[in-house]
């Protein structure tokens, strides 16, 4: 016997950015709340750290740190947030493009789940 999630919601929404944009490579990691805030003290952030944050020049690879404590229901939004700023670029900040990105990201993740009947969601 084992457990398992059969459409665990961080395998669709990797699958979903993957499908959207193979082109971009991210490692994610999950860690503790003490050690993001530390990493982003390092690294000139002011104030508590927020649950998420990436690492990285443009056009190399990103590293997305996750952290570890936050509300599984927000984890899907935070780790999307994340990705977007990989596909947009640090430049876009959150203007438009990155906007734009994080669209294409959560649209692609909800469309996913919205046929109940999919063979992919449900394996009776």
């Amino acid at each position: 016997m084992s457990f398992y999630i059969d459409n665990n919601p961080v395998d669709v929404l990797l699958k979903v950015c993957n499908d959207l944009y193979p082109e971009f490579d991210a490692e994610i990691y999950l860690m503790s709340s003490e050690a993001i805030d530390k990493f982003y003290k390092e690294s000139g952030g002011e104030g508590k750290a927020p649950f998420g944050i990436t690492v990285g020049e443009d056009n190399d690879n990103y590293d997305i740190l996750i952290d570890a404590n936050v509300p599984y229901m927000a984890l899907i939004e935070v780790l999307s947030h994340e990705i977007a700023h990989v596909v947009a670029g640090f430049e876009a900040e959150h203007g438009e493009e990155w906007e734009k990105v994080f669209s294409e990201i959560h649209g692609a993740y909800c469309e996913y789940f919205s046929d109940p009947t999919d063979e992919d969601l449900i394996d009776w």
